[in-house]
């Protein structure tokens, strides 16, 4: 018996540095150092042979490391059967030549059968099991490169609608170890992806064709939770503070709840990005538009934006102190509450949520630094004349309409700023972020956005303005 186990380690030792050593496999680790494309021969110690031009255009987005200890694995049943094929006549023989005990022959058929159909049951784990993806220069095929249930590679094309999504799996993984590739065209196919073991190359189209069909309600419920929670954590820590402070005016007391508004506001900003990056501006709009409505009723004189304090300074409703200590209260909660969202990110409860604890982030302005001024400066403007109006006409659905006319600006500008529209909460998400340089930062969250409210102040009193914003209603009252 101690024989038989011996044969089949050494076996599985050498498929295994056959594996490791083969040509074609090294040829991928040189391609990805040298960021070419990829070509895998099914033959062992062959020459690579050239594709023609149009099938060489692949670039990998995907591939899990432990797919050659599937190959290996795989591959040691085969020479494991051939080598149980001879020891067992031999044993035999031995046998009845008296040179092995009695019952050896049986022992070692025994252990030999058993220990090649366990190995030939264990490899059903690992067929189909999918250790690179590629996509085309175009974006519309996919290249799936697989272990068989022999161990060798195969390659299969696919175009990007033929893969089903994951809630339309008539039998959906319930467990999240491997997440399942169908095809529309081929429904005996099934292909094993493991995306939490594999290194991703290219995240954006990863996600976009496979991690976001996993997406279930569960992680966005997840998101849900977490953004539910912040806003419950804050309001117990304003009616905290209220019970301290006994007196609600006063400056502290007001930079307690600037600074507890402004956590709450960027924390729920950093999980609707992963809201963004996953489910689509849409389900990022819906959100913004029910929390604005909710900090819109109970964050009372507190607006986690500085701004604001200016325009107030402007028009003597406060000082140069109170401003700047306003903006330090807010910039304190917006940025040090990100080792909290860390914290949850780590933990990682949902599939979203993996490696974004420590990854580094982009920043998301997509076109010229003064442009995207331009853009939250204007867009700013037009956001706080809005607000001015409403204030002062008192529709019964005052919050809720500037709710609406915030969340349309800000995914009207999306794609160019990022419609931030507030200089703490773009300085506590994306202040040092890859894409723009601190200045640039600055003039595009900071002096942009001020510039845009510091005007709408002089700009709402023109007669012009109030009668075109106002109507009817401000003419009787001049009147």
């Amino acid at each position: 018996m101690l024989i038989v186990w011996s044969v089949s380690y050494w076996m599985f030792s050498f498929s295994l540095r056959k594996c490791l050593n083969n040509e074609a496999l090294a040829q991928i680790k040189l391609h990805k150092i040298l960021g070419g494309n990829v070509y895998l021969s099914n033959k062992l110690h062959t020459k690579q042979p050239s594709l023609p031009a149009k099938d060489t255009q692949w670039d990998a987005i995907y591939h899990l490391p432990l797919i050659q200890l599937a190959s290996a694995y795989n591959r040691v049943k085969k020479s494991y059967g051939l080598f149980t094929a001879v020891a067992i006549p031999t044993a035999y023989a031995l046998e009845q030549a008296s040179q092995l005990p009695p019952t050896s022959g049986m022992l070692v058929a025994a252990i030999g059968i058993t220990s090649w159909l366990t190995l030939a049951i264990s490899s059903l784990l690992f067929k189909n099991l999918v250790g690179f993806i590629y996509v085309n220069e175009s974006n519309d095929k996919v290249k799936l490169a697989f272990v068989d249930y022999w161990g060798q590679r195969q390659d299969r094309i696919v175009n990007m609608n033929d893969l089903i999504p994951n809630w339309e799996q008539s039998k959906p993984v319930k467990f999240s170890f491997y997440q399942r590739i169908l095809l529309h065209s081929d429904p005996k196919a099934k292909y094993k992806l493991l995306p939490r073991h594999g290194i991703i190359e290219n995240s954006q189209i990863f996600v976009a064709l496979f991690v976001i069909l996993k997406m279930s309600m569960t992680s966005l419920g997840v998101s849900t939770g977490f953004m539910v929670g912040c806003c419950v954590a804050a309001q117990i820590a304003r009616r905290v503070t209220k019970k301290f402070f006994k007196a609600e005016e006063g400056l502290v007391p007001t930079l307690f709840y600037e600074a507890i508004a402004a956590a709450e506001l960027c924390a729920c900003c950093f999980e609707l990005i992963i809201v963004a990056d996953n489910f689509g501006v849409a389900a990022y709009a819906v959100y913004l538009f029910l929390l604005t409505v909710w900090w819109g009723k109970v964050w009372g004189d507190a607006s986690a934006c500085p701004y604001t304090h200016m325009e107030d300074m402007l028009e003597g409703k406060a000082s140069l102190k109170e401003v700047a200590l306003r903006t330090w209260a807010e910039l304190m909660g917006g940025c040090c509450v990100y080792r909290i969202v860390q914290v949850f990110w780590w933990f990682e409860f949902a599939e979203t949520h993996q490696g974004r604890a420590f990854e580094d982030c982009n920043a998301d302005l997509q076109v010229n630094p003064y442009v995207g001024a331009a853009i939250e400066g204007f867009a700013t403007l037009l956001c706080r004349l809005a607000s001015k109006a409403l204030n002062e006409k008192g529709p019964k659905f005052c919050s809720i309409i500037d709710s609406f006319i915030g969340t349309s600006l800000v995914v009207a500008a999306f794609n160019f700023s990022g419609g931030y529209f507030n200089p703490v909460l773009a300085t506590a998400l994306k202040w040092g972020c890859r894409g723009h340089t601190n200045l640039e930062h600055i003039i595009v969250y900071w002096i942009g956005a001020c510039v845009g409210a510091v005007i709408s102040v002089p700009l709402f009193k023109l007669p012009y303005v109030r009668n075109m914003l106002l109507g009817k209603e401000y003419k009787d009252k001049k009147e």
